[in-house]
């Protein structure tokens, strides 16, 4: 399967991946389908909105031939922005989440996809996200990027069995195809090392 992730800047036009340009896709706009011919056109590589996409929203390109579902790719998205290292997931994507503890120390929380690790993304008070390809997506129903708001921000007009901000567990999240770990230097930095193994054993 094949799939192209495109961040919006506002604009009308984009440039796709020339396997696109002469086959049937799936194409969504902030994981709402688009119809072909209504909502874009195709001519060779470049793609063409009749409304142009709000900027920061994830244009997801999919064939058709290799769709089944949607597939969590088509969702990777941080804050607007595709995951550094690509759009499939590989094995060393994973979630990195922030939390305070009540006494206000800082916890980093990192989980494979692939592990057998559970995760818990509400604080055990109500309904945080509706589906993991809202928090891929990283922003709330009005459009705010989740890592955005304080915790304890109440998203307003909302009933109780709907998702609601102020019930998530982590207060930043963000989801990384590569090898990565963040921990705290001896200068009280937040530190990210990418790419190769890192065992964290105190300050560094």
């Amino acid at each position: 399967m094949a799939v192209q992730t495109i961040v919006s800047t506002g604009a009308t036009s984009y440039t796709i991946q020339n396997q696109f340009s002469g086959q049937p896709i799936i194409l969504t706009v902030d994981n709402v389908t688009q119809v072909e011919t209504v909502n874009y056109t195709r001519y060779g590589t470049v793609l063409t909105f009749t409304n142009p996409p709000t900027a920061g929203d994830v244009i997801a390109i999919q064939d058709v031939s290799g769709v089944v579902g949607e597939p969590l790719s088509g969702f990777i998205a941080v804050d607007g922005g595709t995951v550094t290292g690509g759009s499939s997931i590989g094995a060393e994507f994973a979630m990195h989440a922030l939390d305070r503890d009540a006494n206000g120390l800082l916890k980093y929380t990192k989980v494979k996809w692939d592990s057998n690790e559970e995760v818990e993304l509400a604080n055990g008070e109500g309904i945080f996200v509706n589906g993991l390809e809202q928090l891929l997506n990283g922003k709330l129903d009005d459009g705010t990027p989740m890592n955005a708001v304080q915790e304890g921000y109440v998203e307003p007009a909302r009933e109780q069995w709907q998702t609601q901000s102020v019930n998530r567990k982590y207060e930043q999240t963000r989801f990384d195809n590569n090898k990565l770990f963040y921990f705290i230097n001896n200068r009280g930095y937040l530190v990210a090392r990418y790419n190769k193994d890192y065992t964290h054993t105190g300050p560094a």
